[in-house]
């Protein structure tokens, strides 16, 4: 198949590699102010893949057939676009893709971090009605860095990863065409799933906060399990049921983080504390380098303010939410209530629950 991976980090380049490795035609496309990341694979022309794998047999160089900063140029042709972006790079790409795009065409965000419905308004509101579907994972298949110059190292692939589209009646003709990529992922009920159970909303912010003083005195230095305590898990914990409430509320079956580090790693345990500390990826570690790292400037405004200002909408509690909210605030001197993605920017402004669950399930 031919795919236009967005991005150039340690997710894009990861998957660029992998899907190269497992014979398919892979554009890798960066945005323009970003491209000293990319630039030695567009020296080599690709990339060397380390480590484990998902789907590929084998490991090794992998040959690009395109790596640019031009989006139009990348998406040319292609049967599907990864967007493997952090939440705050979604919207410049989907404005610079929005033109370009091709009828039968697949849009896929990883993680979603509600970048599908971000996407489904944005094409709306822009009167592009070309014959697309637009699709989130809840997470990136890979755990994974960039090790090197044009080197990446795949350290841990989830077993499951859920994927759904928007709206969910197009989940699985998305499902069946990500079929020939990867055999990971399986549908859930719709977006609110896939984005509400991205477990970075609920490791980083608190690890990251709460560690602050040693992140400024130290960072980045290595570290394990997120440098998480029984106290930060309890907090962790508290966000997590105020997750689930919104859950509950938007019909959904609450889903635990600690059950989705099962699903993913295997990994158990009583409680969050104990059952972080038995993910093997997370066993050695380097810190966030300071408190402006996407640990907070990307899963706050893009994960934690969402899910509060749905939790306003619905009435659920969020007092857990806003503490971490207004303490990330404090700390980066930053408002994140107003910087952040709101229920407004999703299009779900004076929904009730049932309204949401029809307007992401049938459009």
């Amino acid at each position: 198949m031919k795919v236009a991976v967005l991005g150039g980090g340690n997710g894009a380049q990861a998957m660029a590699a992998e899907l190269s490795l497992c014979g398919h035609q892979v554009n890798l496309c960066e945005a323009p102010q970003f491209e000293e990341s990319i630039a030695a694979v567009k020296v080599f022309g690709g990339m060397t893949l380390i480590g484990r794998t998902a789907v590929a047999k084998n490991t090794g160089f992998a040959k690009l057939n395109m790596v640019t900063t031009d989006v139009k140029e990348a998406i040319k042709g292609v049967d599907i676009i990864q967007v493997v972006v952090p939440a705050f790079g979604q919207m410049p790409f989907i404005e610079a893709f929005a033109p370009a795009l091709e009828d039968g065409q697949l849009i896929v965000f990883n993680p979603g971090n509600f970048g599908a419905l971000q996407c489904y308004k944005y094409l709306k509101d822009q009167w592009i009605e070309k014959d697309i579907i637009i699709a989130e994972a809840e997470c990136l298949v890979y755990a994974c860095n960039i090790v090197g110059p044009a080197r990446v190292w795949i350290k841990a692939i989830k077993e499951k990863v859920s994927l759904a589209a928007m709206p969910a009646k197009n989940t699985e003709k998305a499902l069946t065409k990500l079929g020939h990529l990867y055999p990971n992922y399986y549908g859930a009920e719709h977006v609110f799933y896939t984005s509400m159970n991205n477990i970075n909303f609920i490791l980083h912010p608190a690890t990251t906060l709460l560690n602050a003083s040693r992140i400024e005195q130290m960072g980045p230095y290595k570290n394990q399990y997120y440098d998480i305590t029984p106290s930060i898990a309890r907090v962790m914990e508290r966000v997590d049921e105020e997750k689930n409430d919104i859950a509950r509320e938007l019909g959904l079956t609450p889903l635990m983080t600690v059950d989705i580090l099962n699903r993913y790693y295997g990994a158990t345990g009583a409680n969050m504390y104990e059952v972080v500390r038995d993910v093997y990826s997370y066993a050695t570690q380097t810190s966030p380098e300071s408190l402006k790292n996407r640990y907070v400037t990307e899963d706050v405004p893009f994960g934690l303010v969402t899910l509060a200002s749905i939790a306003k909408q619905l009435g659920t509690r969020h007092y857990a939410l806003e503490t971490l909210i207004n303490l990330a605030s404090l700390l980066n001197d930053e408002d994140y209530w107003s910087t952040g993605r709101t229920a407004a920017d999703l299009g779900l402004d004076n929904m009730t629950a049932s309204e949401m669950i029809k307007y992401v399930t049938q459009g």
